[in-house]
């Protein structure tokens, strides 16, 4: 049995530590110091990643001669279509709380049976779809893991990461819903901001 301790405790020093991501950004191109990239620990990953993206982008023709709204909206576009699956796997999640668990849902399978497999393809959708944008954001020149998206992209990830594998530290999944929909919403913004 685990103690009991105050289930919004973990997410909230977890969010803590990664502040100065938040409140560091500076003019126009909304990108955080290098003091606060170094504070959530994204540099080790700088190098790999750019390597990657570099690679997806010579590779694809497609991108030499993609629509200037393709490259920039592609990602947005594409990751949008994910939101609905992760809002109904919340609501999924909830029901299973409130002791709904085994009711039929309109697909056909309780919630208790149904909540699983939408919270693995989201957690897919999401790695695959980052690895797009990365891919997107180099192919437009721009720098990647410089602005709360990447941010909150690599904290989402790791959450419904270690919930999948440590349920006992996030009981409730709500946390992680309500960071993608701050995630989708940074995203937006940092596709109108160039």
């Amino acid at each position: 049995m685990a103690p009991n301790r105050p289930r919004w405790l973990l997410p909230l020093l977890f969010l803590a530590t990664c502040r100065p991501a938040f409140v560091t950004l500076q003019g126009p191109s909304r990108a955080p110091s290098r003091v606060a990239r170094r504070a959530v620990g994204l540099e080790f990953l700088r190098e790999t990643l750019e390597a990657y993206a570099a690679a997806r982008v010579a590779d694809s023709p497609f991108l030499a001669e993609a629509p200037e709204a393709a490259l920039h909206w592609g990602h947005a576009a594409a990751m949008a279509s994910v939101y609905p699956q992760l809002v109904f796997g919340a609501f999924l999640g909830w029901q299973i709380r409130t002791g709904k668990g085994e009711e039929s849902t309109p697909l056909g399978f309780s919630s208790r049976a149904l909540h699983p497999l939408l919270s693995i393809g989201a957690f897919l959708f999401f790695l695959i779809g980052g690895q797009g944008g990365l891919v997107l954001l180099t192919a437009q020149k721009q720098t990647i893991l410089d602005s709360p998206h990447a941010v909150t992209a690599l904290l989402g990830l790791s959450l419904l990461l270690l919930q999948a594998l440590l349920p006992i530290f996030f009981p409730s999944g709500s946390f992680i819903v309500v960071l993608m929909l701050v995630h989708g919403a940074l995203g937006l913004s940092l596709g109108l901001s160039f």
